[in-house]
């Protein structure tokens, strides 16, 4: 015979609370949920440190979105290297080809190749205005100079190859950076997610150092 629990009413409620326990020892319980916002983490992150050959090394990391991640390393040859990542929520870390990064308050504990690196973030940085940097740069691919043409709102191509790629130029980070995405290519090429700085040649804001990894748009662009 079962027990009514309208007639018993602290049976109902310990029936209820049977099945609170039971829903959270079987994992059902949205209260536990650990997982890590990539907006709690947004931001430039930069550190010097020594390779494992005590060769100097500085690594930039830049969390602007899930699909813009990206490292960029420089030796002490001002050779460079720079990968997109991707971002685990349930751990916090972010992932590099060679490097492995966790997040925690105002920097990230990064493992690069085997050296344990801290990264600081970066508060200082303001990027100009994306109009300031309107005008036509050339980009060196394979050897061969193109003209790239950046427009005012941010919009890009270029001709090479028989091909156009196209993108754009955004603030991001509270306008600490800009953003660069190509948005199409007519062979059918990376549409790569990065960011951009804008560095004195010559004159002010003459070249831009594209950060666009796995990109042939990756590189200097000289006005």
């Amino acid at each position: 015979m079962m027990t009514d629990t309208k007639r018993f009413p602290y049976l109902r409620g310990l029936t209820m609370l049977g099945a609170t326990l039971a829903l959270a020892a079987c994992g059902g319980s949205d209260s536990d949920d650990d997982s890590v916002a990539l907006d709690s983490v947004v931001g430039q992150y930069s550190g010097v440190y020594q390779d494992a050959d005590g060769q100097p090394n500085l690594a930039t990391v830049t969390l602007i979105g899930n699909d813009n991640l990206t490292f960029v390393g420089l030796d002490e040859q001002d050779r460079r290297t720079e990968y997109s990542g991707t971002f685990d929520t349930g751990s916090g870390a972010v992932s590099f080809a060679g490097a492995e990064c966790d997040t925690g308050g105002d920097h990230l504990t990064c493992d690069i190749d085997g050296v344990s690196v801290r990264l600081d973030a970066v508060n200082d940085a303001t990027a100009p205005a994306v109009s300031d940097l309107a005008g036509d740069y050339q980009l060196r691919i394979d050897g061969a100079l193109y003209p790239l043409t950046l427009a005012s709102d941010g919009q890009f191509s270029l001709a090479a190859n028989g091909c156009e790629t196209v993108g754009t130029v955004s603030p991001a980070l509270d306008g600490q950076v800009l953003a660069v995405a190509i948005t199409g290519d007519d062979c059918g090429g990376s549409l790569a997610r990065g960011y951009l700085e804008a560095e004195p040649l010559y004159t002010d804001d003459d070249a831009l150092a594209v950060y666009l990894p796995a990109s042939d748009l990756s590189g200097y662009w000289i006005r």
